[in-house]
């Protein structure tokens, strides 16, 4: 009784305090970050990330009393969300630091990719795209700011816990002032933070490491030399295929994901929609004459009058076949890569 009485009162006490909640969730996951790579577990910066983000995760939903499904769905979330800002931040590099090193067109890009990420994931969790696209937004504005006032957060214990909780202050502001709560901002933009730590440097490390250059198909790609390995083949091949492209397919597909529920669901259709096809069939209402093919993951054949459900059916698609056909480029170049 005594066991079951504790383990009542804390699952109570963080249900009923989404603030403590938060800051059990931003905690563990700091602490995540700094213990596994010292148990040499996981030393990659954006598998790093997403671990520990998705344990944080598990951790604060499984005190706060969550069942299985809601402890799996949380840390599948978290790991995602948090995967999809290092992969951003990898790619925008010079986003979040001041002075000569900074790059004002990634910084654009990192932070509407922040937007858009918060948005999904916000709505993934059930809450608003607004306040999640403010708080990723503004952390990811406010990052370079952040790194030159905590620049060893890497490194040091204190300066990523200084980092971490201005940014998700910054965030859980931003989350209020866009109509959401703040321990949901400030989690968020919490991620989005811890989530970059480390990025930017192992891509300027990808790109300075000694190079050679090596006839790819019809295109000529740089690999490290040091290292032929299929692990190292495939990092130096995503790092020149990826790019705002990928990012854009990776925001089309989740954005085209039936996440959404619907007031009416008809017969043969699923039970929920799409941001994209909710938002672009309020924009563009318009009928055409005519029926035109619009798939759906439940109806594959399905066909619409309404331009923005047609769009908005084909956005996932879209994202798709540009993911399908980066991911065909680096499977084919770390296959010539590790053949040299």
């Amino acid at each position: 009784n005594f066991f079951s009485n504790a383990w009542n009162g804390v699952t109570s006490f963080f249900a009923n305090n989404p603030i403590a909640q938060a800051v059990l969730q931003i905690g563990a996951t700091i602490v995540l970050n700094v213990v596994l790579p010292g148990i040499s577990l996981i030393a990659d910066p954006i598998l790093l990330g997403a671990a520990a983000a998705a344990g944080g995760a598990i951790i604060a939903t499984g005190l706060s009393g969550g069942n299985l499904g809601q402890i799996l769905k949380a840390g599948v979330i978290a790991g995602a969300t948090t995967l999809a800002f290092a992969g951003l931040g990898y790619i925008t590099p010079g986003a979040a630091t001041l002075g000569e090193g900074f790059n004002p067109l990634n910084y654009a890009a990192r932070v509407a990719g922040s937007a858009a990420i918060g948005c999904v994931s916000a709505v993934a969790s059930g809450g608003a795209c607004g306040s999640g696209a403010a708080s990723a937004a503004v952390g990811a504005a406010l990052s370079p700011i952040t790194n030159s006032v905590f620049p060893n957060a890497k490194t040091n214990v204190g300066d990523l816990i200084g980092g971490t909780i201005v940014q998700a202050t910054a965030g859980g502001l931003a989350s209020v002032a866009g109509g959401g709560k703040f321990a949901n901002g400030a989690i968020t933009a919490a991620f989005q933070y811890l989530a970059t730590i480390g990025v930017e440097k192992a891509g300027e490390e990808a790109r300075n490491a000694p190079k050679e250059l090596v006839a790819a198909g019809s295109e000529v790609l740089a690999f490290d030399n040091s290292d032929r390995s299929t692990l190292q083949c495939l990092k130096s091949c995503a790092y020149e295929q990826l790019g705002l492209d990928t990012l854009f397919g990776g925001a089309a597909i989740g954005a085209g994901q039936p996440i959404l529920p619907k007031d009416v669901v008809l017969g043969g259709s699923s039970s929920g929609t799409s941001i994209a096809s909710k938002y672009l069939s309020e924009w563009f209402p318009e009928r055409l004459p005519f029926r035109v093919w619009a798939p759906t993951a439940v109806n594959p054949w399905a066909q619409s009058m309404v331009v923005g459900r047609i769009a908005g059916r084909w956005v996932p698609i879209v994202g798709w076949g540009i993911v399908g056909y980066d991911a065909a480029k680096i499977g084919y170049c770390t296959y010539q890569c590790a053949a040299k």
